[in-house]
């Protein structure tokens, strides 16, 4: 058998099962710092769309609108805008609602 092809040559399943086998390494609940960090940022836009349509009374599509609105009109990254709404409700809560789930 010759050489191992160049990355960029191999077929997609092959590249595709490489990557899947390094997940696998980490375990089932083991995050990389990259994914912890978007699963956080995802989280915080998640929740953030949530607070948006029940708030206003909208579609998901319709606050996601509205979020992307806010972080051009003031220059802020969107997840900077999503946690500012997060972090304004929590503010916001009964007592006995911000201490729920610690």
């Amino acid at each position: 058998m010759g050489p191992d092809p160049a990355p960029d040559s191999r077929p997609v399943f092959e590249t595709r099962q490489a990557q899947g086998d390094a997940v696998e390494q980490l375990g089932p609940y083991e995050h990389t710092p990259a994914q912890a960090t978007a699963a956080q940022r995802h989280l915080a836009v998640a929740q953030a769309t949530g607070i948006l349509m029940s708030r206003f009374t909208i579609s998901a599509d319709d606050a996601l609108e509205k979020l992307f609105a806010e972080a051009e009109d003031t220059a802020q990254p969107v997840v900077d805008v999503a946690r500012e709404i997060v972090t304004a409700i929590g503010r916001s809560a009964p007592g006995h609602l911000r201490t729920v789930g610690r």
